[in-house]
């Protein structure tokens, strides 16, 4: 009764190396989206640095 389960018949080579490139995938994705987030918090502070040495200027 087992012996017809075999690894062959239970796993998809294909589909797991499908699913290892959709992982990789959202990995570059939120790697690249976390840069960008680091980007745009940098220019924040920058802009709001800015903005206090002009407010305070007096």
């Amino acid at each position: 009764m087992i012996a017809s389960y075999t690894k062959e018949r239970l796993w998809d080579s294909e589909q797991a190396t499908q699913n290892l490139k959709q992982i990789q995938q959202y990995q570059t994705k939120t790697t690249d989206f976390s840069k960008d987030l680091l980007k745009v918090a940098k220019n924040i502070q920058d802009d709001d640095t800015n903005a206090s040495k002009e407010l305070f200027k007096y």
